[in-house]
């Protein structure tokens, strides 16, 4: 869900930059741990903003990322968010959903932290680890949007 379907680093960057006087853009951010980026913050600060309805209120859909899904479930797909979750930031990411993609039933959506548990057959991530584990899926699509990099062929 998180930068395949929403807009969230972006936002999640502003709220830390924010906090610490940086000006960092997400071009900027070239790894999973933001604690490189924001060396001076603690994993709880980081991770803070997530926790909080007024970052998820800041959270909008990708360009076309609505008008994409709702023509992949028109054209009879069946679509589930797997979605790496924070317990209290759960609730938080349903009303993203219901908001932006109120379409997706809510069950049709997994928090999963590993998403090797999960069959289908097309994996959309913008984070390759979850890609690593794949073979129950046989389509896979890495977004390089969120994190910019991809360190060799066996990424994407």
């Amino acid at each position: 869900m998180d930068d395949v379907l929403t807009e969230c680093v972006s936002v999640w960057i502003n709220y830390l930059n924010k906090k610490t006087g940086k000006n960092l853009t997400h071009e900027d951010i070239t790894d999973w741990n933001l604690r490189l980026s924001y060396p001076e913050l603690t994993e709880a600060e980081i991770t803070e903003p997530l926790l909080n309805s007024e970052f998820w209120s800041k959270v909008s859909p990708l360009k076309d990322a609505v008008k994409c899904v709702k023509k992949f479930i028109e054209s009879d797909n069946e679509v589930v968010v797997v979605s790496a979750s924070y317990p209290l930031s759960y609730s938080y990411k349903l009303l993203v959903l219901d908001k932006f993609f109120p379409f997706i039933p809510h069950d049709h959506v997994i928090v999963a932290h590993n998403k090797s548990f999960v069959s289908g057959d097309v994996l959309i991530d913008d984070n390759p680890k979850n890609l690593e584990n794949r073979a129950t899926i046989p389509f896979n699509v890495f977004l390089e949007e969120a994190h910019r990099y991809v360190q060799n062929d066996n990424d994407v």
